[in-house]
C-alpha cells in the first residue's frame, strides 16, 4: 500500500506535466490545480484524515495557479514550488524552537528509533534540502526556459529527492541496523 500511496500522491505532478506536454503551461496549470484538489479529496476519503502536505501544496497551487490563470502570467506557477519548499523549510526549522521534539521526530517515531541528535541532524539536513530545492527552482524558473523548468520540475526534482533519501538512508543504515538487533 505505501508504494500505490506514493503513485498516487505524484499524479497530479504527471497530469501537470502530461498537459503541458500536450497542450501548454496554461491547460497544465488547470489540470494540476484539479488534480490536487482531487487529491486531497481522496485521501479524506480513503484514509478519513486530512493530510497537510496535500493541504498546503493544493492551496499553494490554487492560489498561484489561480494567478497564472488570471493575469497569463506562468511565473507565478513557476514560483509555486520555492513558496512551497520555503514554507516546509520554515515548519521543520520552527518546530526545534516549537514544542520538545523536532515536527519529523513526532510524525516518524512510531517507525523509527533514533537519539535525538539524530533527529535534530535529520530534521535540518531536511531543511537544507528544501531550501536548496527552493533556490534551484528559482534559478531555473528565472534563467532556463519553460520546457527546461518543467523537465527539472519533473525529473530534477524527483532525482535530486531519490539521491537525497538514499544518502539519508546511508546516514541512518547505523541506527537501523541496531533496531534490528
Amino acid at each position: 500500500m505505501p508504494r500505490m500511496k506514493a503513485l498516487i500522491d505524484y499524479l497530479p505532478l504527471i497530469a501537470f506535466g502530461g498537459a503541458y506536454f500536450v497542450y501548454d503551461i496554461y491547460v497544465a496549470t488547470g489540470v494540476l490545480m484539479a488534480a490536487l484538489v482531487l487529491l486531497v479529496a481522496f485521501h479524506r476519503v480513503a484514509y478519513g484524515e486530512w493530510h497537510r502536505m496535500h493541504l498546503a501544496t493544493a492551496a499553494l497551487a490554487l492560489v498561484f495557479g489561480g494567478m497564472t490563470l488570471a493575469v497569463h502570467d506562468p511565473m507565478f506557477i513557476k514560483v509555486k514550488p520555492t513558496v512551497l519548499y520555503l514554507l516546509f523549510a520554515a515548519v521543520l526549522g520552527g518546530s526545534h524552537f516549537i514544542g520538545e521534539r523536532p515536527v519529523i521526530q513526532r510524525v516518524l517515531a512510531a517507525q523509527l528509533v533514533l537519539p535525538d541528535r539524530v533527529w535534530r541532524n535529520v530534521s535540518w539536513l531536511w531543511v537544507g534540502f528544501f531550501v536548496l530545492c527552493a533556490a534551484l527552482n528559482l534559478i531555473i524558473a528565472f534563467n532556463f526556459s519553460e520546457t527546461a523548468w518543467v523537465n527539472f520540475k519533473l525529473f530534477g526534482t524527483l532525482a535530486l529527492t531519490l539521491l537525497f533519501v538514499i544518502g539519508q538512508g546511508l546516514y541512518l543504515s547505523p541506527y537501523l541496523k541496531e533496531q534490528e538487533e
